[in-house]
């Protein structure tokens, strides 16, 4: 397990993952959690697509994006979660496949 110890700043967290980056594509897990990764760097965004084709990848993103923006760019089975709705200590999410 790697961690990059919750960087904030995005381009701080852009030079880490991109630093980290052949260590996390060559790992041998099974599953990988990329947080705010997505929308600091879209360099590696064709990078973090194959990942996904070669062991199970969750993306978690503040960044909006529409279902079918995403669809064009990726080619994998993936699912879209948005929260919709926070109450006191609940959300509300929707789930799509595209």
């Amino acid at each position: 397990m790697s961690y990059l110890h919750n960087i904030l700043n995005p381009n701080r967290l852009r030079e880490c993952v991109r630093r980290a980056w052949p260590i996390i594509a060559e790992m041998k897990s099974r599953l990988t959690l990329l947080n705010g990764v997505w929308s600091v760097d879209q360099d590696l965004q064709a990078e973090i697509t194959r990942l996904g084709l070669r062991r199970h990848l969750v993306v978690a993103d503040e960044a909006r994006y529409k279902p079918e923006e995403l669809a064009r760019q990726i080619v994998i089975l993936t699912h879209i979660l948005t929260v919709i709705e926070e109450m006191e200590n609940r959300i509300r999410v929707v789930v799509q496949r595209i």
